[in-house]
């Protein structure tokens, strides 16, 4: 079995994944995960999206963007509607 002690890059990148430093063999994940997969499985969709709409005809990509738009208007709504009833 191979030891591994990250470092460097390593590091930091656990670090800007939200994982807090402990000590020199901990770091611990305070956050809420359900809303760090949420939120990761919605930029990974966006980024899918971004590379399908590269080969879609001008009508598909039409089409998908209305689509986007609206996405984005209904998020926004359901938050705004969020933030009244609080």
């Amino acid at each position: 079995m191979l030891g591994l002690e990250p470092s460097g890059i390593v590091i930091e990148l656990i670090e800007v994944l939200g994982y807090t430093y402990l000590d020199e063999e901990i770091h611990a994940f305070p956050g809420d995960y359900f809303n760090v997969l949420m939120e990761g499985s919605a930029l990974i969709d966006q980024a899918v999206m971004n590379l399908k709409m590269k080969t879609m005809t001008p009508e598909e990509r039409a089409k998908q963007e209305l689509i986007q738009k609206n996405r984005e208007e209904y998020k926004a709504k359901m938050k705004a509607d969020a933030e009244y009833k609080k």
